[in-house]
């Protein structure tokens, strides 16, 4: 920032578009914020700081992570004891349901918990799908859950209730 105080102001920080083409990019960038050069130090009063550090925070897309919103927006305040509507949406990957169009071996094959099992032979023609999808999100312990509802859709179907213990479950 040079030195003396001609730099000394209030900037505008922005965030500059992500173009990195990696995964996962930022899907939210920080929104623009103040910062005041130079800052007083707070272990010594009579010292000021230019060399000023921000850590703004991303929202970044998750290819299995829900998209969370409270009240149908990001970083709603709540305040305690108030019910509040909480949603969690998250798409599908690709290659959960497929027709084989040739006869080959599945292998590895892992079950929910991880672990290993038998190779699947599969035939032209076959339908090849995933039993079960897994969406994890660890609730606050002071949060309580009062109710839940879980709905899927297509991009061109409308909502449709899942049933929980048949369609879902819910881990403690």
């Amino acid at each position: 920032m040079g030195s003396g105080n001609a730099a000394d102001g209030i900037y505008l920080v922005t965030e500059l578009e992500d173009d990195r083409g990696v995964s996962p990019a930022v899907a939210k960038p920080a929104d623009p914020f103040f910062v005041q050069v130079p800052q007083t130090d707070r272990d010594d009063l009579g010292s000021l700081i230019y060399d000023v550090v921000v850590q703004p925070k991303n929202i970044m897309e998750s290819l299995l992570e829900p998209d969370k919103t409270v009240e149908e927006g990001k970083g709603f305040s709540i305040k305690a004891g108030n019910h509040f509507t909480w949603e969690a949406n998250a798409t599908l990957p690709s290659g959960l349901y497929q027709i084989a169009a040739k006869d080959m071996v599945i292998t590895p094959v892992y079950d929910k918990d991880g672990n290993q099992v038998a190779d699947i032979p599969v035939s032209a023609g076959d339908e090849i799908y995933a039993d079960y999808y897994t969406i994890r999100d660890t609730l606050n312990e002071k949060i309580l859950l009062d109710g839940l509802t879980v709905n899927t859709k297509t991009d061109s179907s409308d909502w449709v209730a899942l049933e929980f213990g048949t369609d879902y479950t819910v881990l403690d």
